[in-house]
């Protein structure tokens, strides 16, 4: 039986989430696909990512050493995972820099979700936080998991793990903190069954 749907972003960060699953029985991992050039446009457009805040994660993305290949399918849709969701049958459904926007449909589906975010919530809930934590001088914070609802990032936090961010330190070293913290509540959640 799956245990876990683990659904990670399609970048290098998600590449080290999927890794957890190596050798184990009772995952799958579906590599979340649903962003592109013309989404990232429209946050820009929006206001909710400023230019220097991609051009800054694309700097440490490209930084970041490439994680063990692993290969898995991809989803792009609610649709999509719905179908995994109903191939699977997983007992809970982990998110790991998902950029897909979870609807009720799927939500309505009784599977519990779960999503790890790198920063302190509700606080700094949502796309662009370890920015925000720093220009707002908030650097003691957590890593959470927290319940997936309709409102994003506004769900119940069950589990945490404190890190501090760097005011001296470069944008891709007070990120790379932060996602050391996402990464290792992750692993704990993942050999944690009854959290749902």
């Amino acid at each position: 039986m799956i245990q876990t749907l683990l659904i990670v972003g399609g970048d290098k960060l998600g590449g080290q989430a999927a890794s957890f699953s190596t050798g184990r029985t009772d995952m799958a991992v579906r590599y979340d696909r649903s962003s592109n050039a013309a989404r990232v446009w429209q946050l820009m457009r929006r206001g909710v990512l400023p230019p220097t805040s991609i051009a800054r994660m694309a700097i440490c993305e490209f930084r970041r050493p490439a994680p063990p290949t692993f290969a898995a399918p991809e989803i792009r849709t609610n649709g999509q995972m719905i179908q995994a969701v109903t191939s699977l049958r997983p007992r809970r459904i982990v998110l790991f820099r998902a950029g897909l926007i979870v609807r009720r449909e799927v939500i309505n589906l009784g599977v519990p979700i779960l999503n790890v975010h790198c920063a302190r919530l509700p606080e700094f809930g949502g796309l662009n936080s370890i920015a925000r934590a720093l220009a707002a001088q908030e650097y003691r914070q957590e890593a959470t998991v927290h319940r997936v609802t309709e409102q994003i990032d506004r769900g119940e936090v069950l589990m945490t793990k404190p890190y501090t961010l760097d005011p001296d330190g470069s944008y891709c070293s007070n990120e790379a903190s932060a996602y050391g913290a996402g990464l290792d509540l992750l692993e704990r959640l993942l050999d944690s069954p009854g959290i749902l």
